[in-house]
């Protein structure tokens, strides 16, 4: 599909993540789960952050 729209997708994580990856990789359990889900409430805020942003500055009115 992303040929189709001429969207190049990457071959691999970006080096953020990729070094988040290394860094979780030798965490203990306990501690990787932590890391994990503050990073998903942290992906979250920022996806209603977007969403929030999208709302209030679109030109579309319903």
């Amino acid at each position: 599909m992303a040929n189709d729209w001429g969207v190049n997708l990457p071959d691999g994580p970006d080096s953020a993540h990729f070094h988040m990856r290394l860094n979780m990789q030798m965490m203990a359990p306990e501690m990787f789960d932590t890391a994990y889900i503050k990073g998903q409430i942290r992906d979250h805020e920022k996806t209603i952050a977007l969403f929030e942003d999208a709302a209030a500055n679109s030109n579309l009115r319903s």
